[in-house]
């Protein structure tokens, strides 16, 4: 019991179980957290995984590259993953895993196009996205909390057109159905 407190107590471990093997032995599985963000905590960035825990930087030059997510609670205080801080995030990591599984679809050049998410609003998702072939250009796209995929789809569909149309154009609103802002 003493030793799977201890692996559990470990930042990167989810879930250990540690069994005693009859006579002379131990089984040890341990199941690690998975990064699936960064999160802007104050001056730097923390990793987070599905459940919002802030994880320490990884050892061994690990690179990642996801979004930085912007507005979620917590994860600059001293101790960011007590309890309470943990369910203040819930929302807002719920809403991001939503949007990263409809964008999933797209192919991994989708998510890698989104540079920042802002949370700060539960019911409007804003992604910082790279313009496909724009050279460099990004549009803030307000997606809503719901129907991410075909959102998002409008909005990889009629980028290229609406460049042309609006060329000082920084934001589109499609968090309506139907409606592009």
């Amino acid at each position: 019991r003493e030793r799977q407190q201890a692996i559990d107590a470990l930042p990167w471990v989810r879930q250990a179980t540690v069994v005693r093997v009859w006579p002379a032995a131990i089984q040890v599985r341990i199941e690690e957290r998975v990064p699936v963000a960064f999160a802007r905590a104050g001056t730097g960035l923390v990793l987070l995984d599905a459940s919002g825990v802030a994880l320490p930087a990884a050892g061994g030059g690990t690179a990642y590259n996801f979004p930085v997510l912007i507005a979620v609670p917590g994860v600059s205080a001293a101790n960011p993953n007590t309890p309470a801080r943990l369910a203040a995030r819930q929302p807002a990591m719920k809403l991001y895993a939503a949007f990263r599984q409809a964008v999933a679809h797209d192919g991994a050049a989708a998510i890698q196009s989104i540079s920042e998410i802002d949370l700060s609003h539960p019911d409007d998702l804003v992604a910082t996205v790279a313009d496909p072939g724009s050279g460099g250009a990004t549009t803030l796209v307000h997606l809503g909390d719901q129907n991410f995929a075909a959102r998002f789809s409008v909005f990889l569909s009629q980028i290229a057109s609406w460049r042309q149309k609006y060329p000082n154009m920084t934001s589109v609103d499609l968090h309506v159905d139907g409606e592009a802002i």
